[in-house]
């Protein structure tokens, strides 16, 4: 694969990007109808014409709806992914942050493992019940920017490795003012990509956190592009300014259709997650397992 969602940034801004979406759609009989999805109206200023995923990228939309994915084989999941420097995410340099991932639920740490400095690869092995993993990924790493990862459905089977790019805070302070971002230090910054069902990137998304549109800053590729009012094929925003506190954050695009006449914004995805200053909040949205998430 050689799309990968992105994510990362705390109190200054676009800190880590990451995708740590492990895909593949189940074979669940869930709801399939999307009759019955949420749709957002009134529309924003700028929502896209075209289809969600339409561009010159192939995508896979097809377990919408129908997400849940198989059971867990066995007690134990293994969470693959590579850790990266965000000036060398193809790793050219052969030199990858020294950096530490834990796993952790509700109650505890469920599994530590430290990335490979030649490559950035990284495994952290979990125990697991029928609900797969449904806790967050803490990764920290000397001179980079703290994040916390979650994904918008249970984890049960590891298709799809996850992929991370840690940035430094003179990366951050680069990215924010090609972006002529302004961050407010009191506020915290979520950050993440909108995936097919595959693990790739969805363009044509437009993101909702809380009761909100605005604010969003959209990428192409790893470039920050504030021109943008929905997502490009790698499907990643941020958005700066948060409160602290719960948060919910969606995903909507069109599902049938083209150019003007497509159907409505349609959910995609939808997480609740909790934001803090002191970290990012990095997700992945992946396609709803039923009808409302």
């Amino acid at each position: 694969m050689t799309r990968h969602g992105m994510i990362g940034s705390p109190s200054h801004w676009l800190v880590a990007l990451a995708a740590l979406a492990w895909a593949g759609c189940g074979d669940d009989d869930d709801d399939t109808s999307q009759d019955e999805a949420p749709i957002l109206d009134p529309e924003p200023p700028g929502s896209p014409s075209e289809v969600v995923g339409a561009g010159s990228v192939d995508f896979e939309i097809s377990c919408l709806g129908d997400n849940s994915q198989p059971d867990p084989n066995g007690t134990n999941l293994t969470l693959p992914g590579w850790i990266r420097d965000w000036n060398d995410p193809t790793n050219d340099g052969g030199v990858q942050p020294e950096a530490d991932a834990e796993a952790y639920d509700e109650v505890s740490t469920l599994g530590t493992s430290s990335s490979d400095i030649g490559n950035g690869r990284v495994a952290i092995s979990v125990p697991v019940e029928e609900t797969g993993f449904v806790g967050t990924v803490r990764v920290t790493a000397d001179d980079y920017l703290e994040q916390h990862f979650r994904v918008s459905r249970p984890v049960t089977t590891t298709k799809t490795a996850g992929w991370m790019w840690l940035v430094r805070q003179s990366d951050v302070d680069a990215v924010a003012a090609e972006a002529d971002i302004e961050v407010d230090p009191d506020r915290a910054i979520v950050v993440g990509a909108v995936h097919d069902c595959l693990g790739f990137g969805y363009s044509n998304a437009i993101i909702r956190w809380g009761d909100s549109t605005d604010g969003v800053l959209y990428f192409d590729g790893f470039t920050p592009a504030p021109e943008r009012t929905f997502t490009a094929e790698s499907g990643r925003f941020a958005i700066a300014g948060v409160p602290e506190g719960p948060l919910t954050v969606e995903a909507y695009g069109r599902l049938d259709g083209s150019g003007q006449s497509a159907g409505p914004l349609t959910l995609l995805g939808r997480i609740d997650i909790e934001v803090s200053t002191s970290y990012v909040s990095a997700i992945a949205l992946e396609p709803r397992v039923g009808v409302e998430r």
